[in-house]
């Protein structure tokens, strides 16, 4: 792979990361710490089980 390909896959995944936290920070205000929390909480347990 040429070094120039690993850079733009660098740079694209950054912007996606980036993104994401975007999203996610929205998603946090505009909820209820009870209602993300929960929604958090099924996922963790499915994880554990």
């Amino acid at each position: 792979m040429k070094l120039e390909n690993l850079e733009k896959k660098k740079e694209i995944n950054k912007k996606q990361r980036r993104k994401f936290v975007k999203l996610w920070a929205k998603y946090v205000k505009e909820h209820s710490d009870k209602e993300w929390s929960k929604q958090q909480n099924v996922i963790i347990d499915s994880q554990l089980k």
